[in-house]
């Protein structure tokens, strides 16, 4: 029992390390751009959860034709919409406590979407403002691990790559993140 939490500690210790490493990235003007599909990203880290969280249950819609490269591309270093898309998956999945997690990929007058919904504890009302501080955890996450770094970071990167997004949280009924991302200019 103690060699299982003191080794939580460390992977959560490396994931606070391996975020820091990130941030510091984001400050990086000169970053290496090329089209990245957006429904591919999904897949992969479906993938990684799989592993973290066999019990998982993410249900994926995409309503754009897989063939329409334009539509599901995005110009961007791929690393960071990754690490947003992860950790934003990874806290839908996490705070679900098993109940289903839905992710849409379709498009609008705005171009291609993101929605992720899950039907976990949701952000009480009164902390929305306080989501995009690092090191912030809403008062009704108990007994949920992490370390109030994933979200302010995914929303860090997304703003940086110009990826809007609207939340939408209700305690107990759970969280929707709808992600806007820009039309390609190739």
């Amino acid at each position: 029992m103690l060699a299982e939490k003191l080794t939580q500690q460390i992977l959560q210790m490396e994931k606070i390390l391996e975020t820091l490493i990130i941030i510091s990235d984001l400050k990086e003007e000169k970053q290496a751009r090329k089209l990245t599909r957006v429904d591919e990203l999904i897949w992969e880290i479906i993938s990684k959860m799989r592993d973290v969280y066999p019990q998982a249950k993410v249900l994926v819609h995409v309503n754009v034709n897989p063939e329409d490269e334009a539509l599901l591309s995005v110009s961007k270093d791929p690393t960071q919409p990754w690490i947003a898309l992860f950790n934003l998956i990874d806290n839908a999945i996490k705070y679900s406590q098993g109940k289903n997690v839905h992710i849409e990929l379709y498009t609008n007058e705005r171009g291609l979407c993101l929605a992720i919904t899950d039907q976990g504890i949701g952000i009480p009302a009164d902390q929305m403002e306080y989501i995009s501080k690092p090191f912030t955890r809403a008062d009704n996450t108990g007994e949920v691990r992490g370390s109030g770094i994933g979200l302010s970071l995914a929303l860090r990167i997304l703003n940086k790559n110009k990826i809007e997004y609207r939340i939408h949280s209700e305690v107990n009924i759970g969280t929707r993140i709808i992600l806007y991302f820009p039309q390609t200019a190739y």
